[in-house]
């Protein structure tokens, strides 16, 4: 299970780089709330059925054929109304790291690194065609053990990715391109990492080695949001992922989160969720 507490760092616990099953193998997995957080890329294939998927507290409905390409970090809960047929998979962020300037499952991880958690896609009849004769070819590889497993297994994923991508909004494609992708990916992979110890701009344009102005430029050109924006989101959705344990109180949060004052975190919270952290953290335990 590539789950991990939500207060606890993420890891890799897998033997493998990634693994893909029928979804129906995987549904009781995907159905656990359990508020443990993914570390792995996710991939859910609906091709039947209906229900809704809770990703960080934002639920969406689905009926019939799409995929969602989930990222790690997030918490995730899969609702079934019906039977669901499809497929599962999750892949690790190094797997995804393959040819670059090749088009590839690296516009999923770029999408996540830019804020885009949750890639919602809906493939047509030819790409889902293409798309199970892939994932099924990968299914015989992946219970096999024969020489050069795991570069089949890489070049089925990649494969899989270019139908994926030709299904992506043709904008999102246009983003992973950019000159400026590199710089914004390592900046948002800081700000996951340090959100807790470095709240400016300043601080993280330092350990890209440019000024706070040119940071800026380049993560808005991307993004849409400058810099600041994508700190304070990261710093939010933590404290809304930490409020969902009951027994954690708005000064522990605070701490965890490098707040001194916690009436200056309530203040922080307030201003860019939009609501008071004891009402946020009331509200889920109506």
């Amino acid at each position: 299970m590539n789950l991990t507490p939500l207060n606890s760092p993420i890891v890799q616990h897998t033997s493998l780089p990634f693994v893909v099953s029928p979804l129906e193998t995987s549904l009781p997995m995907l159905q656990c709330n359990d508020g443990l957080r993914l570390t792995q890329v996710e991939i859910i294939w609906i091709q039947r059925g209906s229900g809704s998927l809770m990703a960080d507290f934002n639920t969406v409905t689905f009926s019939g054929n799409v995929v969602f390409c989930l990222a790690p970090g997030l918490c995730r809960t899969l609702t079934s109304a019906d039977r669901v047929v499809g497929y599962y998979l999750s892949i690790s962020r190094d797997f995804l790291k393959l040819s670059e300037g090749q088009a590839d499952l690296s516009i999923l991880s770029a999408q996540h690194a830019l804020g885009n958690k949750v890639l919602r896609l809906q493939p047509d009849a030819a790409q889902a065609f293409e798309m199970q004769d892939v994932i099924e070819k990968m299914l015989r590889e992946y219970h096999s053990y024969f020489m050069l497993r795991a570069e089949i297994l890489k070049n089925l994923v990649r494969i899989l990715g270019i139908y994926l991508t030709r299904n992506t909004p043709q904008d999102l494609a246009v983003a992973v391109n950019s000159r400026d992708l590199d710089m914004v990916r390592k900046f948002m992979a800081l700000v996951e990492q340090h959100y807790a110890t470095k709240k400016k701009v300043s601080e993280y344009a330092d350990d890209l080695c440019v000024t706070p102005n040119y940071l800026n430029q380049r993560v808005k050109r991307v993004s849409g949001f400058p810099a600041s924006y994508h700190i304070q989101q990261q710093i939010v959705l933590e404290a809304k992922r930490q409020a969902a344990c009951p027994g954690l109180r708005m000064k522990e949060i605070a701490d965890a989160l490098g707040f001194q004052d916690h009436a200056h975190f309530s203040k922080f919270f307030k201003t860019y969720s939009g609501v008071s952290f004891s009402s946020y953290k009331s509200a889920l335990f109506a």
